[in-house]
């Protein structure tokens, strides 16, 4: 099949996206196959539930979140990659480690092992 038959499915705007995404990506050297990874990870439904993290105020599941993305409403400042934030009083806990180093610590906490 051609390209232009492949992206006809596509609108304008979200052909204007992905070409955005796939210039950032080239800008930092990062191929679209991470990117998928990336986006099949965070896409997850209900991943932070799953993972079973729990508020240490309220004891109420905590979901997970990318923050200081591009998108300015993602800012938090500190140099944070992620935040975990309580489904039940909105307890905020930032981190350091990137959505999928805090998924795979979660999930080997679950699973008792360091």
């Amino acid at each position: 099949m051609r390209i232009d038959q492949i992206l006809a499915a596509f609108t304008k705007s979200q052909l204007q996206t992905f070409r955005n995404i796939l210039q950032v990506l080239a800008l930092n050297e990062r191929t679209i196959v991470e990117a998928l990874e990336y986006v099949n990870v965070i896409t997850q439904p209900k991943q932070g539930v799953r993972l079973a993290k729990f508020c240490p105020e309220c004891e109420s599941p905590m979901r997970l979140f990318q923050v200081n993305t591009p998108n300015r409403a993602t800012e938090v400042g500190g140099g944070y990659k992620s935040q975990w934030q309580c489904l039940g009083c909105g307890h905020d806990i930032f981190s350091k480690n990137t959505i999928q180093e805090e998924i795979d610590k979660a999930r080997r906490l679950q699973n008792g092992t360091r």
